[in-house]
């Protein structure tokens, strides 16, 4: 088997299972199967505006970005680097790095995961060997530690009143439960999903945490059920079934690297992200096969269930495959000025196009979409 593969494999892996306090509210689960869902069609999607991020020497990133924003603006992360947190105005100019690592005065020793206050304040999860901190960075770029949640978190959030979720997976034997609560000084209040995981596993990586208005997602790779966090409660709201990209149920009783040679074998389906408004989900599917890989993003209406996918292959490739959020009720995509201009005699209006520069560099580029299904 390729080495390669195997990496890829074990950088994603998370396990799936349920405790009787997950499993409450579970009649109010919406289910949908992946081979149910039909194309969207290209009438249901507008493409409202178009933002370009200022790219310089000093900012190049690659095609997996986190992002978060507030009102100053867009906060980016290179997953692949991890070096630093980029801070984008409204208006697309790079305001520069919000926060860098490395070992010096003002700078973090890891990033593992962000979030941008209401102010100019960002929040940052630091986890080096076996210590996790929650550290503040202020308008200013001073950084100070906030306090050590006493928990090897791997992804974390701020909730409404200034608690916090932390996310650390089957990193056995850190971790005992999946999930944690604290408060707004790092003491424990609740832990959720307990890792009874007893195979060896490696620490994950993912965006666990997906915030919107009322409450929080929460989503663990290879676990095929989206939850939400509200009211100091964790229920299922979402199950996906992947059909044939389902994990067998004998992954769990091999050994690490068997395993995964079987996932190889047979496929495998894992979420990227996955984001809600009021009527819609939006989830960011990777499946996996001997024969590649490729990248799915599934719509589904809250109200009657229906799905369908955005054409991440054929005549949207590019555009709609990385979804980042809803802004204001408008789903907002991540895409680059090369992908751009390719699609502009197609797909973008010439009044976009016209806003889009050319610089020295590739460029991000967010689209700023409505759609209605």
């Amino acid at each position: 088997m390729d080495h390669k593969s195997v990496f890829f494999a074990l950088s994603i892996l998370c396990l799936a299972c349920h405790n009787p306090r997950e499993r409450e509210g579970l009649k109010s689960v919406l289910e949908v199967r992946v081979k149910d869902a039909g194309q969207l069609e290209r009438s249901n999607i507008e493409i409202v505006d178009l933002l370009a991020l200022e790219t310089n020497s000093q900012n190049l990133m690659g095609n997996d970005l986190r992002v978060r924003w507030n009102s100053i603006g867009y906060y980016v992360m290179d997953i692949a680097t991890r070096d630093a947190v980029h801070l984008f105005r409204k208006n697309g100019k790079y305001q520069g790095e919000a926060v860098t690592v490395g070992e010096g005065p003002n700078q973090v020793r890891g990033l593992q995961d962000f979030q941008p206050g209401l102010g100019g304040e960002l929040k940052i999860l630091s986890t080096l060997g076996d210590e996790s901190n929650l550290l503040v960075v202020s308008d200013s770029g001073t950084v100070q530690k906030r306090f050590s949640p006493q928990y090897l978190a791997s992804s974390f959030t701020v909730l409404e009143g200034g608690d916090y979720l932390f996310y650390g997976g089957y990193n056995m034997p850190f971790v005992k439960n999946r999930m944690i609560k604290t408060d707004s000084a790092g003491n424990q209040l609740a832990s959720f999903l307990p890792n009874d995981y007893t195979n060896e596993m490696l620490p994950m990586t993912e965006r666990n945490f997906f915030e919107y208005g009322q409450g929080t997602l929460v989503t663990e790779v290879f676990n095929h059920q989206i939850y939400e966090f509200s009211d100091d409660r964790l229920s299922p709201k979402v199950k996906i079934d992947f059909g044939k990209y389902a994990i067998p149920k004998e992954f769990w009783e091999l050994d690490l690297m068997q395993g995964f040679e079987l996932l190889q074998e047979n496929g495998f389906a894992t979420f990227q992200s996955v984001f809600r408004n009021e009527k819609h989900y939006v989830a960011k599917i990777h499946l996996q096969s001997k024969n590649g890989s490729e990248k799915k993003v599934l719509l589904v209406n809250m109200q009657d269930g229906r799905s369908a996918f955005f054409d991440t292959v054929g005549y949207e490739e590019g555009l709609f495959d990385s979804p980042i959020g809803f802004e204001n009720d408008y789903l907002l995509f991540l895409t680059y000025h090369s992908v751009i201009k390719k699609k502009s005699k197609e797909q973008i209006p010439d009044t976009l196009m016209e806003k889009m520069g050319e610089q020295e560099f590739d460029y991000p580029v967010l689209i700023k979409t409505k759609v209605s299904f």
